[in-house]
């Protein structure tokens, strides 16, 4: 993706994503270009609401209801960092917004159950790339959620530290705090099961 110096902010120029504002604009009133937006995004407002909501018979549906309201808000766009980054940001609030006013953050945010998560394996056995992350998540429920969100969006789907300082409204120290605070947790969660940590290393290997 091109990006573009298109404005003047004091005494830095501001990188503007001049080719997704374009998208944007087209987006708002040509269906071919909103679908294809859509394709675009979807992916990553799935990441961010599953980063979330631990209950995937939830995600499908809180994800909908955030790309819903990305392509209602495509007007406010202004390129100021990746349209994926931006729509992010509007699926964290959404899915924020509705685990509370349903009442369901302690029903979504609670470990998984021994029946549903994934088992460990022995170190010699392969495991998918799926189930790694079915692990990878039931382990991480005992990390707290301002560190665990984090730690999936910058791990698990490789956004940058600006990118999740955009989607958690929060500033890039604190990302980088929280993520170094999560990363010494699962290092304990890693080290109390081997089987898990022989199967990331030859994953990322």
């Amino acid at each position: 993706m091109q990006i573009e110096m298109a404005e003047w902010n004091g005494s830095e120029a501001e990188k503007i994503f001049l080719a997704d504002v374009a998208l944007a604009g087209s987006a708002q009133t040509d269906s071919v270009a909103a679908e294809a937006l859509l394709r675009r995004i979807y992916p990553k407002i799935f990441q961010v609401v599953h980063s979330l909501v631990q209950n995937r018979e939830n995600v499908d549906d809180m994800a909908q209801q955030s790309a819903i309201e990305v392509m209602k808000s495509l007007s406010n766009y202004a390129g100021r960092g990746s349209i994926e980054a931006w729509a992010g940001r509007i699926a964290y609030r959404v899915t924020k917004r509705t685990i509370k006013s349903e009442r369901l953050r302690m029903r979504l945010m609670q470990p998984l159950s021994e029946d549903r998560a994934a088992p460990d394996c022995s170190p010699e056995e392969s495991v998918s790339r799926s189930r790694l992350y079915d692990m990878l998540v039931g382990k991480m429920a005992q990390i707290p959620e301002k560190q665990r969100v984090p730690l999936l969006l910058h791990v698990a789907y490789g956004y940058t530290v600006d990118e999740v300082a955009q989607i958690t409204d929060s500033s890039r120290n604190t990302v980088k705090y929280r993520l170094k605070s999560g990363y010494r947790v699962m290092r304990e969660i890693l080290a109390a099961n081997p089987a898990l940590r022989t199967a990331m290393l030859r994953e990322i290997s």
